[in-house]
């Protein structure tokens, strides 16, 4: 093309290829950041859609939320579905309504990313559930934990795996967020925590509500109806094996906390021959968060129009 053709060609392009290359850049980075499929926070509700007339009627936030608001004593259930279904906007929408009312609960969501989802134990659970319900209680309340019967067991962990630090010195939060953040990221020191802790689950499980006791005790005095830890991300455990036995071997104390919890768990677990035991030790089956609903249940097998719509 000569000179004087391409000027010419120039002067027929349309107006916006006449803009900035680094702001079409910025529009098309701004887009894709619209788009970004990271879980919506409870306030977020602009942009919320809520779907259950195409998942036919399910009510996912509030069939959690009876059990927790009705129940005297505390609940444990599990949530499950396919990847990208809303279980995590659905926790948040939870705790967003938990949260409010004359009998609001001090809601905090766990999110278990901090557990390598390859190699998941009980003890791992505990440890970030405890280190996040002493975190949020002092964090939004200023209510200190004290250490209890974990002092010993955390003063054994501070010198497995952080000898330099000094466990009179340094908070309760502050140190089991250090245990977390070592077991994350050495194998070794994952290994060693479960060689300490796990053979005497039993006192394990009545420190770790010593903790969540004192925490309700302090929480109800300013006004609080109890604690509620959301679970999130436990569906992410890649082995068949290993979800089997943390939420079926493990029930016991999976469903142990003296508070109310829901965890996320993986979805072939709700489908698999455990079924059966989940819903014993649970209280009832697995949550399901399903995606578009197309035809109504046997006999009656209709088309399901908002599905199709």
């Amino acid at each position: 093309m000569s000179k004087r053709q391409s000027k010419s060609a120039a002067s027929k392009a349309p107006v916006a290829a006449l803009v900035p290359v680094q702001d079409e850049e910025d529009k098309k980075r701004r887009l894709y950041q619209a788009f970004d499929p990271q879980p919506l926070e409870a306030s977020q509700t602009d942009l919320y859609v809520n779907l259950d007339d195409v998942r036919g009627g399910t009510e996912i936030v509030t069939r959690l939320f009876h059990p927790i608001g009705y129940a005297r004593q505390p609940t444990v259930q599990l949530l499950a579905g396919t990847k990208g279904s809303g279980k995590s906007t659905e926790l948040r929408l939870l705790q967003k309504r938990l949260e409010r009312g004359p009998s609001k609960y001090f809601t905090l969501l766990v999110d278990a990313s901090d557990i390598d989802p390859n190699n998941v134990g009980f003890a791992e659970v505990l440890i970030v559930l405890l280190q996040r319900v002493a975190e949020e209680v002092e964090l939004r309340e200023g209510i200190r934990l004290k250490p209890g019967y974990f002092a010993e067991r955390l003063k054994q962990l501070k010198d497995l795996l952080f000898s330099e630090v000094s466990f009179e010195k340094i908070e309760l939060p502050v140190l089991l967020a250090k245990v977390s953040t070592s077991i994350r990221h050495s194998p070794d020191a994952r290994d060693q925590l479960r060689k300490l802790l796990e053979p005497d689950t039993s006192n394990l499980l009545i420190g770790a509500n010593e903790l969540i006791d004192e925490a309700t005790v302090q929480l109800k005095s300013k006004g609080y109806a109890g604690l509620v830890v959301l679970f999130d991300s436990l569906d992410r455990i890649v082995d068949q094996a290993q979800a089997t036995g943390l939420f079926v071997r493990r029930a016991n104390e999976m469903t142990g906390f003296r508070c109310h919890v829901v965890y996320t768990m993986p979805l072939s677990l709700a489908y698999s021959e455990q079924l059966a035991q989940l819903t014993i030790n649970y209280g009832g089956q697995p949550h399901i968060v399903p995606m578009t609903k197309i035809h109504t249940r046997p006999p009656n097998r209709t088309p399901h129009e908002p599905g199709y719509q």
